[in-house]
């Protein structure tokens, strides 16, 4: 992504880059250099330097963890807490995200009866957030 940053603004390109999560690879910005400025990564709430997000992950698996383990460790959680309370179908897993809110490493999430995220959810972006 980093080369086709630098070509776009070889070309002219002046406006700002969007791009996905990618984007904030260390090797990124190392590589487009000055190009990189005015770029924006699009992506979902999940952040590997929050704090509690570190601890958890680490804790867990014993290594640090790269953006799409942020990503999956929460859903993944919520998944697994359903399937050890016992939830044998999809209904099972609805019902109990619905009693949320749930307080995990990337923020509290809560559901609607019909699993749907509710506004009741809020992420945390970044550490010390």
């Amino acid at each position: 992504m980093a080369y086709l940053t630098i070509a776009l603004r070889a070309a002219g390109l002046g406006g700002p880059v969007l791009g996905g999560e990618a984007l904030l690879d260390p090797v990124y910005a190392q590589l487009a250099a000055r190009a990189g400025a005015g770029t924006f990564a699009l992506g979902g709430c999940a952040d590997a330097t929050g704090e509690p997000f570190l601890a958890a992950f680490r804790r867990t698996f014993g290594a640090a963890p790269g953006r799409p383990a942020a990503a999956a460790f929460d859903p993944a959680t919520l998944l697994l807490d359903a399937i050890t309370a016992r939830a044998g179908s999809r209904a099972d897993v609805r019902a109990a995200l619905g009693r949320g809110p749930f307080k995990l490493p990337q923020g509290t999430f809560a559901f609607t009866a019909g699993a749907r995220p509710s506004s009741r959810s809020r992420c945390r972006w970044g550490a010390g957030s």
